[in-house]
């Protein structure tokens, strides 16, 4: 019993100091973050590397 109470206690304090929410527009904001992240850098290496440029895609 002792030991599930402290486990429980260490998932608590994870969770709260791991920044993790329960509030679903929190969340979704993070997530909308991260995929503009992923979108800049997808674009980054299509001008930079395969010298492809999606806003001027004519110029090929």
């Amino acid at each position: 019993m002792l030991k599930k109470l402290g486990l429980g206690a260490a998932l608590v304090a994870l969770a709260t100091l791991g920044g993790c929410t329960f509030d679903r527009d929190h969340n979704l904001a993070h997530w909308r973050g991260f995929k503009q992240d992923v979108h800049k850098m997808h674009r980054f290496i299509d001008r930079h590397f395969f010298n492809y440029d999606e806003e001027d895609p004519d110029r090929y």
